[in-house]
């Protein structure tokens, strides 16, 4: 359970980094993704050992790393929303179905770049650009 403290210490310190005055979700987005970048390419080893935990058998184990992760991630999910100007959203947009369809989109998308990788010290740029893609798409529909 050390390397997961360690890990979450890491992902903390990312969170701190987050620019809260930025109010347009889809820039909050943006940004994160490259602060997250920073930081799997400089510990890419942490996020190697994340993808891992997948993997663990043992139900007890798997039980409190889920735990942790729920945690470690929920704050990081309490972040993107803080302070996040919802009026751009357009007058006919169910805001709260909108971002659930923001959220599938971003944990998809996250989750098959992760399968994708070997290790996480091939992640790079050509995902935060395949992201954009997706978030101008997700801009035109609610904006």
């Amino acid at each position: 359970m050390f390397l997961l403290d360690h890990a979450a210490a890491i992902l903390e310190e990312m969170y701190k980094e987050i620019n809260l005055e930025e109010t347009d979700i889809f820039k909050r987005i943006g940004d994160i993704g490259i602060l997250k970048l920073e930081t799997q390419q400089t510990y890419p080893q942490v996020f190697d050992f994340l993808k891992s935990l997948g993997n663990e058998e043992s139900l007890e184990v798997k039980s409190e790393i889920e735990q942790k992760k729920d945690r470690m991630f929920g704050s990081g999910l309490e972040k993107v929303y803080e302070n996040i100007d919802f009026s751009k959203f357009r007058s006919d947009i169910d805001v709260e179905k909108a971002m659930d369809v923001i959220n599938w989109t971003m944990i998809g998308f996250a989750e098959r770049e992760v399968d994708k990788l070997d290790s996480f010290e091939d992640v790079g740029i050509e995902q935060i650009q395949e992201w954009e893609r997706y978030s101008e798409l997700l801009k035109k529909c609610f904006y």
